[in-house]
């Protein structure tokens, strides 16, 4: 018995041994990497023809509305030669890319789009295209093409990031600041002050001396929320958004909890709703049993039946546009929703967020249960919106004069290839 306690205990001790080592060969990896990246970030870059080129790697529909106003400004400024390189969408769960775009969305409403992959799936190589930025949708190369990761890019072009989403909780901040994204980035501009400040304390030397430029100029997903709330109103429908993971440090999901009763209220209430659930939540519920593909299916069509519009994967702002009432879980949404001025109901599960939008959360109709979620969208329906002046207030004070992000990142992008040797003709 004794012997086998002292195999098991070095067995122990080997794990632990290997599991060192490999932390140390990930961390030496890791360091080699960023090296890497910031020479090359570092090299100027000055093959610049008569106007400035720009890319715009487009794959995400649900969240194009981050990147759709930069790109429709700088497709009109002469200065500029504009590329949309479309990307089919990956599978949520393999990350598998089909080389399918019968019907994309891209390709439809863009009739200028670049294709990055022929019917055999080989993807075209964007250092042909001699670009002088090239802008990046999410901070996920894994979701990409090898040949247009940032990765290899950094080798040829400035990398350039603009977040999918007004970042809500430092619960994300491994993906937010520390993947390795960012360090291929040369030009980063952030969605608020709070995460501009956290990103130059990750990377303080490379901002100081402007090899990484990381910078703030307003976010241009929410100047037509703006717009669209004072000079528009919404289609009436009530939209609940209930969130993908069931991980309460990840803003647990009310989908479980509220299903049964939302399926009842909206059988009970004449009226027009939306079901936009976020678009991993199907595979999530079917990988982790909690849910057949058959019992969310059946759900779903359930819902299409009463009336209830299911809407799992088009723009987002499409989305919001047409909604007067907010139901929803911790998401990055709320902050283009909030510009709208239209009322938000939250279901809280206490997740931290971070100081932009605890600026906000006094503004939001709270509910840890689906009895206060009831009881506060009827008070709406009826007329009655306590908060809704001082909502307003508060966008007219803090986001109004931030109005016209587009413009400003033009400018700057205009005033960096300067520096690189551009000369406007």
């Amino acid at each position: 018995m004794e012997t086998i306690k002292e195999e098991l205990k070095k067995i122990i001790w080997l794990r632990k041994i290997v599991r060192a080592l490999k932390m140390e060969l990930f961390q030496v990896k890791r360091c080699f990497t960023r090296c890497a990246a910031l020479y090359y970030i570092s090299k100027k870059k000055n093959d610049f023809a008569k106007k400035i080129k720009v890319g715009i790697l487009a794959q995400c529909v649900a969240s194009w509305d981050k990147l759709e106003p930069l790109y429709d400004f700088l497709i009109q400024d002469y200065r500029f030669e504009t590329f949309l390189f479309v990307v089919p969408e990956d599978n949520f769960e393999t990350y598998e890319i089909i080389p399918d775009y019968e019907g994309n969305y891209f390709c439809e409403k863009y009739p200028n789009h670049i294709k990055l992959l022929d019917k055999s799936g080989n993807c075209i190589d964007l250092a042909d295209y001699n670009l002088n930025y090239l802008f990046y949708q999410r901070p996920y190369d894994y979701r990409l093409p090898k040949l247009v990761r940032s990765s290899r890019m950094v080798k040829y072009t400035q990398c350039c990031y603009l977040p999918y989403g007004l970042t809500a909780s430092d619960a994300f901040n491994d993906n937010n600041l520390r993947n390795d994204f960012f360090d291929n980035q040369c030009l980063l501009f952030m969605d608020s002050p709070y995460m501009q400040g956290l990103l130059k304390k990750r990377y303080p030397l490379s901002h100081l001396w402007s090899i990484k430029k990381i910078e703030y100029l307003g976010y241009p997903a929410l100047d037509k929320y703006i717009l669209w709330g004072k000079t528009e109103k919404s289609e009436g429908y009530i939209t609940w958004t209930p969130r993908w993971s069931f991980d309460s440090r990840k803003g647990e999901s009310s989908f479980l909890k509220y299903k049964d009763r939302y399926f009842e209220y909206v059988s009970k209430n004449k009226g027009k709703y939306i079901f936009r659930p976020h678009p991993l939540i199907r595979a999530e519920i079917v990988n982790r049993n909690i849910m057949s593909k058959e019992e969310w299916d059946t759900y779903i069509c359930a819902l299409e039946e009463l009336g209830v519009v299911v809407d799992m994967d088009s723009p987002i702002d499409n989305v919001l546009r047409k909604t007067e009432i907010l139901i929803t879980d911790f998401s990055t949404i709320i902050g283009n929703f909030m510009m709208l001025g239209r009322p938000i109901i939250y279901c809280d599960n206490s997740i931290q967020l971070n100081p932009v939008y605890e600026e906000m959360e006094k503004y939001f109709y709270k509910a840890f249960d689906w009895s206060t979620v009831e009881k506060i969208c009827n008070d709406l329906i009826r007329g009655t919106d306590v908060m809704k002046s001082a909502r307003q207030q508060f966008i007219e004070e803090k986001y109004e004069p931030l109005m016209g992000a587009s413009n400003r990142i033009a400018k700057y992008i205009v005033e960096d290839a300067k520096a690189r040797g551009w000369r406007e003709t």
